[in-house]
């Protein structure tokens, strides 16, 4: 399985545990159904952002759609966490100003 693969078996595991539909997530995210269906499906590329706006319409981490930590490799666990560090220092510095 693919990294891209995970992802997107993460976001259909996250909706149906939330009860969202492809319909319900393209009005929460302000985006059609047929592109959700297109993200879902591998046609259309899922960027950083729309994987952020996904888990925030799922009120999810972002990581958690990004793949379990189990499941990392030491390097991705690093870039895992080095995203985590990036993510808290930038919250301070928005709030700061």
């Amino acid at each position: 399985m693919t990294y891209k693969e995970k992802i997107i078996e993460n976001i259909k595991k996250c909706m149906q545990e939330k009860g969202e539909t492809n319909t319900s997530l393209a009005l929460k995210i302000n985006v059609s159904q047929p592109m959700i269906s297109q993200l879902l499906s591998g046609k259309n590329s899922l960027t950083v952002e729309r994987v952020e706006e996904i888990s925030a319409a799922l009120q999810v981490p972002p990581e958690k759609l990004f793949c379990t930590e189990t499941s990392l490799t030491t390097e991705e666990k690093i870039v895992l966490d080095n995203y985590r560090l990036f993510k808290k220092c930038m919250h301070k510095y928005i709030n700061s100003r």
